[in-house]
């Protein structure tokens, strides 16, 4: 019988040894149907892959709130890069301008 977001949240949960379901949300792992369940424990962030055909622990992650928060922050990837490229060409453009200038 398949498992329901909230039978996985419990498996989660009991695997990290409790904390605060955050988010469950269905993905594929390695061509499989898991529950991904995100739990907040003692300022650790723990992600945990439960099989929804079985109930079974795919894989569990843990990660510090305050890195994945880092993370998010900048977030921005898209925006970073195009930062870059843009400073890249001005920077080009001020070098070129630097050497006709000698």
């Amino acid at each position: 019988m398949p498992v329901t977001s909230s039978r996985a949240a419990e498996i989660a949960v009991g695997h990290v040894g409790g904390g605060q379901v955050i988010e469950v949300e269905p993905e594929v792992e390695h061509g499989r149907t898991a529950w991904s369940v995100k739990i907040l424990k003692s300022g650790s962030r723990h992600k945990v892959y439960v099989d929804r055909s079985n109930g079974q622990i795919m894989r569990a992650e843990q990660e510090s709130a305050g890195d994945d928060h880092h993370r998010d922050a900048r977030g921005g990837a898209t925006d970073d890069r195009g930062d870059d490229h843009h400073g890249g060409s001005d920077d080009n453009g001020g070098d070129t301008h630097g050497r006709h200038h000698h």
